[in-house]
């Protein structure tokens, strides 16, 4: 049993070296060579979030068949992404904490295959957690509105400043849900958005 631990662990560890060597190659050749235009032109890497993805960048903090979790390797990961471009470092991170959303869900439909696809960056996600966390330290309040209707929640507002957005992404927020009885409890509810869904409609934030 110690000998095959210790081989396992060697395994573990060779890949590890492999997978950062893969990061850092793509960071120091294709995010470099796009990072004036990331800076100054504004341009979105998803070539490159989707070849990090490729390679097992994306998902070395989920755990998966084989292997538990490492958040210690994602954030090794995305040092060397964000070496050479902090934006897409920062894209890394959103993308990263999503998947975290949708592993801790329990639910079937974030789960399985739609995460399987997040890991590889097939599908692009983001996190909508700013506002909420700030309102349960009592610096904002909700800017999402849930109302409960027959099937599930009806979501209104609008949140600004979510990174790592496209037209095909999705990202995880929180809305208050409105509730007549003003003594009550107050609740939230957590959710995935997905951009192209119906009603929803992405906007520029002023720079």
């Amino acid at each position: 049993m110690e000998v095959l631990e210790r081989e396992n662990t060697a395994l573990t560890q060779a890949a590890d070296v492999s997978l950062i060597a893969a990061v850092r190659a793509l960071a120091d050749g294709p995010l470099a060579e796009l990072v004036d235009d990331i800076d100054q032109r504004g341009i979105y890497p998803k070539s490159v979030l989707q070849r990090l993805g490729e390679i097992g960048g994306l998902s070395a903090h989920i755990n998966q068949p084989g292997r538990v979790a490492d958040y210690g390797l994602a954030i090794r990961a995305m040092t060397e992404i964000s070496r050479v471009c902090g934006a897409t470092g920062f894209m890394v991170w959103c993308h990263d904490v999503c998947g975290v959303y949708m592993e801790k869900s329990g639910n079937p439909h974030l789960m399985g295959d739609a995460l399987t696809r997040h890991n590889a960056g097939n599908t692009l996600g983001a996190t909508g957690m700013s506002n909420p966390m700030k309102t349960f330290a009592g610096i904002e309040t909700f800017l999402l509105h849930a109302q409960k209707i027959d099937g599930g929640y009806r979501i209104n507002g609008t949140l600004p400043w979510v990174s790592n957005l496209g037209p095909d992404h999705y990202f995880g927020a929180v809305a208050d849900i409105a509730n007549a009885d003003a003594s009550a409890p107050k609740t939230e509810v957590m959710f995935m958005v997905h951009c192209d869904a119906p009603g929803v409609e992405l906007r520029n934030c002023p720079s």
